[in-house]
């Protein structure tokens, strides 16, 4: 049974393909760790649980963009849907499901209307809290939760993860010569020339002032030095919006973990280990990139000091094996975005025909 659509003029939320690609990480089912164990949390929880009490149903989806964020499998003999409207266009839908034979009554459908507009209300607040209000890069609170997120899938999934720091060189001196307007212009260009170089599963994150910070989920030290040094080209070839005498270079530091180091890791060591390698690369003379030899474990987040060249992955060995996965899916000609063999989303899609329009 489908429901007249939802509409909520007033917000203004990303396009679709925005939300898809860059939001649906963020909005899927987060993972945290109590007790020794994992726990799915859901910033779509509290609605889904007052969905189920008031419709008295037992599963509720929101998709967005064709792709399901809340909701698990199953079988089931009758829905009620609700479009979800962005201006005039359809964006999503939440659907609530029974496994019983049952005709839902206008009351019903009127009730998941309102409900529709708490889930667009939600997305929009998500939107808005996540992200710095200058450049659109994740604030750093949601950069942590993505890293703590990152390492516990990479513990799980058998993958590495790296983490790299960047600081916009000799910043104060651009304020104090163009101006604050042209030191904010340098920043947000700075953000969209990062976010144009990454694909969808990577993060960035404005950690404060003129430092930001790259999420790499599934690529290791090797592959992370690779993208840090084609993100250091194209800010060096960036041109500032409205101050185009402007030139702007960055340096770069960077931390990986394999998947048996996230285990024992924690967001702040891995970004203490690779704020260390960027203060090298400062110290080296700027506009470069360094690794930390010993990434994310406590005992060497420390740890300063060019990685020796025995610590590369040898031929034939899991670790080249990732290296070369990694280097692949970050190659300049397909640097489109392709995941590192990535697997599917585990956010679940129900065995039903798409109901998108």
């Amino acid at each position: 049974m489908l429901s007249p659509a939802a509409r909520i003029e007033p917000l203004t939320l990303p396009s679709a393909p925005m939300l898809a690609e860059e939001m649906l990480p963020l909005l899927s089912r987060a993972e945290s760790q109590e007790a020794g164990q994992i726990v799915n949390q859901s910033p779509f929880a509290s609605v889904v649980a007052l969905i189920k009490a008031v419709l008295q149903v037992p599963q509720v989806t929101i998709t967005i963009d064709g792709l399901a964020i809340e909701g698990a499998p199953g079988l089931y003999r009758s829905f009620l849907e609700v479009p979800l409207i962005q201006g005039e266009k359809r964006i999503g839908s939440l659907r609530v499901l029974d496994t019983a034979e049952r005709t839902f009554s206008e009351k019903e459908s009127v009730l998941l209307r309102g409900f529709a507009r708490l889930v667009l209300e939600q997305l929009w607040l998500w939107h808005e809290v996540s992200r710095d209000a200058l450049t659109q890069a994740l604030t750093r609170r949601f950069f942590f939760e993505e890293t703590k997120r990152a390492l516990l899938a990479a513990t799980r999934r058998g993958r590495p993860v790296a983490v790299v720091l960047f600081d916009l060189d000799h910043f104060k001196k651009i304020n104090d010569t163009f101006g604050h307007a042209a030191g904010d212009a340098a920043l947000r260009a700075a953000a969209q020339t990062i976010q144009g170089e990454l694909r969808a599963s990577d993060r960035l994150g404005r950690i404060g002032g003129e430092e930001f910070a790259v999420l790499l989920p599934d690529t290791d030290a090797e592959c992370a030095a690779e993208v840090a040094e084609r993100l250091r080209r194209a800010l060096a070839a960036m041109v500032v919006p409205g101050h185009e005498g402007l030139s702007v270079t960055a340096s770069f530091g960077l931390a990986a973990a394999l998947p048996e180091e996230a285990a024992t890791s924690a967001p702040e060591t891995m970004l203490e280990a690779a704020d260390q390698a960027l203060y090298r690369a400062k110290r080296a003379g700027r506009n470069r990139v360094e690794r930390a030899e010993k990434a994310t474990t406590p005992e060497h987040a420390a740890a300063s000091g060019a990685p020796d060249a025995d610590d590369a992955p040898q031929a034939n060995t899991p670790a080249a094996t990732i290296a070369k996965l990694c280097a692949s899916a970050h190659d300049e000609n397909a640097k489109k975005h392709k995941p590192h063999a990535a697997e599917p989303a585990e956010s679940p899609i129900l065995a039903f025909a798409s109901s998108r329009g």
